[in-house]
């Protein structure tokens, strides 16, 4: 079974817990009560504390279903409630032996409130299985908007302006192509100095969820002061899910009341809807600028549309069976890290100016290369510089075309398949005999970026696998571009993060260790995340602890396994230790993938968790085991507890 973070973070979110543990006391007593995705079970044992008449409990996915048993069990309330392992959809009133339910109780929301089909479920679940007075907790949901400007949105969604060395990266023609997000969760407080505020929070619309309508799509039409003349780049959305009348969960984060500190949470969090294009403010009568927001939901999504944007087209009057995310088809996905890395013109300049001095100091003049990667940014740089008299570009499938027709004033520039390159480059040696034997590549060029690799240092690993593929082609003097990649390491002290994979324990009194049977693991293995999300302080330097030098790498290519010691530099309590990617582009350029200083950073970092935290003095150390494992592009970290 998978971690489930999210169901680890929902069980130690003690304000969740207490304020559910608060409404059912004041309304389950006497009720038959259903709870819908029961999950663990939680929610189903506080109303059977609290003096519900019945408990029937529904959980749809087996694994979950399996922990909620055992977890009932060991609460000697298996007896009490009645579990069900079906989907609420498939339930009858004869699984509710033959009574409707008083009392529905679920918590089927996501960051976006809807995703997770509450909307549906409760829907169906009032009409078939609740009697006509039933209640619901929640009996309502609330999503508040405010808007914003930022450059930094801008920089996750723009495909105009991305060019490299005056080639366009993304070419107009190529557009239409290309899906780009335009709807994240973030932690939007750890990026509130990178917003401007333009306008003041506003209820865009209130959801009976007692009486849900079987309307397809819902609008709600804003008007909103703003402040300022500029154009507007975003909306921030949150939520607010009231379980009584007078017992409430908000996603609200900080930056919106500065007055009092939310309560933190990785499994609920703010969404940011980037605008397609920027929203231009009009004065409203005379002095008070303002714009149009519509803010629309169906069964499972939210989205804005603008009066610049294209408003939803779909004909059916039935709700949607599926969320509406899930219809979105592209064959080209970019993320809004890469988009932001795309756009960073320092990191550009600083990439092409490498690359020319890599490429100068190649004898012959004229130089030949090969990259590896995906929309390889090193690849249309080297495109624009004089001394290349060939390029062969290996991209992932999906991105040769785009890469065609960003470099197709380039004839010297070759796109092919990953799957093409052996018979390329067979080929070409054809095509040169009889100087088949002097047929070289003087560089090779990455960044490297692979959209297929998840943890930090699996790029590294398959541009080393690539390079390996392709050495006979390859002068022994040959270059690559970066020269090399290392692993970075240092010990770090969580505010909040460590509790992702902490042992529940209990929750609200009840014994969850069912739950910590079921998911939890040794601390060797990595949680892939944007540090820069979650406040922590470093408790030591950084140190390299394991180095892809690319030129160098054995051709048998072992599993290797090496020992660290690293010690602390200040006192805290230690949480982990942070692994990162530093690249040497050159001897002399260094790119860091994570820097401390707070406010966004686009990649990813692995984080591998002690199972007890350890208070730590300067000068005191942790003893790492470091196991690479090239085959299975793997990186473990084990942490050699006292």
């Amino acid at each position: 079974m998978e971690t489930w973070t999210a169901d680890t973070t929902m069980l130690t979110d003690t304000d969740r817990n207490s304020k559910y543990d608060k409404a059912l006391e004041a309304m389950a007593k006497g009720k038959r009560v259903l709870d819908v995705g029961t999950g663990t079970g939680l929610l189903a044992m506080l109303a059977a504390r609290h003096g519900a008449s019945k408990v029937i409990a529904c959980e749809t996915y087996g694994p979950m279903a399996d922990v909620a048993q055992a977890t009932l069990e060991r609460n000697s309330m298996n007896n009490t409630i009645s579990l069900i392992h079906k989907d609420s959809s498939q339930l009858t009133l004869e699984d509710l032996e033959g009574k409707p339910a008083t009392l529905v109780v679920s918590e089927i929301v996501d960051s976006e409130l809807l995703g997770e089909g509450i909307l549906p479920s409760i829907r169906d679940v009032m009409k078939r299985l609740a009697s006509k007075d039933a209640i619901c907790i929640p009996c309502r949901a609330s999503l508040y908007i405010q808007l914003v400007r930022s450059p930094l949105l801008r920089s996750w969604v723009d495909l105009n302006d991305c060019s490299i060395m005056e080639t366009a990266i993304f070419p107009k023609d190529v557009q239409d192509a290309i899906h780009v997000e335009y709807k994240h969760e973030v932690h939007v407080d750890r990026i509130a100095n990178e917003l401007e505020v333009a306008s003041e929070p506003m209820c865009a619309c209130t959801i009976d969820l007692m009486h849900i309508p079987d309307t397809i799509i819902s609008r709600h039409h804003c008007h909103m002061k703003v402040a300022g003349q500029s154009a507007i780049d975003g909306v921030i959305m949150w939520w607010r899910m009231d379980l009584t009348n007078d017992i409430s969960i908000t996603t609200q984060p900080d930056l919106i009341d500065q007055q009092s500190e939310s309560y933190w949470r990785e499994h609920w969090l703010p969404l940011i809807h980037v605008l397609k294009q920027p929203l231009s403010v009009e004065p409203y009568k005379t002095n008070s600028p303002s714009v149009n927001i519509t803010l629309c939901y169906d069964d499972y999504s939210v989205w804005i549309e603008t009066e610049e944007s294209q408003p939803c087209t779909s004909t059916s009057d039935k709700p949607l069976s599926v969320p509406r995310h899930n219809f979105t088809a592209s064959p080209i996905s970019l993320s809004r890290h890469r988009l932001s890395i795309v756009n960073n013109t320092q990191y550009k300049l600083t990439l092409c100016k490498a690359l020319e001095n890599v490429i100068h100091s190649c004898r012959p003049a004229s130089v030949r290369i090969i990259g590896f990667g995906c929309i390889n940014l090193a690849v249309l740089a080297a495109a624009r510089m004089p001394d290349v008299e060939q390029i062969i570009a290996c991209e992932e499938q999906y991105s040769v075309e785009l890469m065609r027709v960003a470099t197709r004033r380039n004839n010297a520039c070759l796109i092919i398949g990953e799957t093409e390159l052996e018979v390329t480059l067979a080929d070409m040696m054809k095509d040169n005999e009889p100087k088949a034997t002097n047929f070289h590549f003087d560089v090779v060029v990455a960044e490297p970026y692979f959209s297929s690799c998840l943890e930090p240092w699996q790029a590294a690993i398959q541009l080393a696998k690539n390079i390996k593929a392709v050495k006979r082609w390859l002068l022994p003097s040959a270059k690559v571009f970066p020269k090399r990649i290392t692993l970075c390491c240092v010990l770090v002290e969580f505010v909040h993060f460590h509790r992702t994979h902490q042992r529940v324990k209990e929750a609200c009194g009840f014994d969850m260790t069912a739950f910590d049977d079921a998911v939890h693991r040794k601390g060797i293995l990595p949680t892939v995340c944007h540090l820069w999300e979650h406040k922590h302080t470093l408790l030591c330097q950084s140190q390299e602890i394991v180095s892809f030098d690319f030129m160098e790498i054995d051709p048998k290519w072992k599993p290797t396994q090496t020992k660290h010691t690293v010690f602390a530099d200040k006192c805290g309590t230690c949480h982990g230790v942070v692994v990162y990617v530093r690249r040497y582009l050159t001897e002399k350029v260094v790119l860091d993938e994570y820097t401390p200083e707070p406010g966004y950073c686009p990649y990813k970092q692995a984080v591998f968790l002690l199972d007890s935290p350890q208070p730590v003095k300067p000068g005191e150390s942790l003893s790492l085991d470091i196991i690479v494992n090239p085959l299975e592009e793997t990186v473990i970290v084990d942490i050699a507890e006292p």
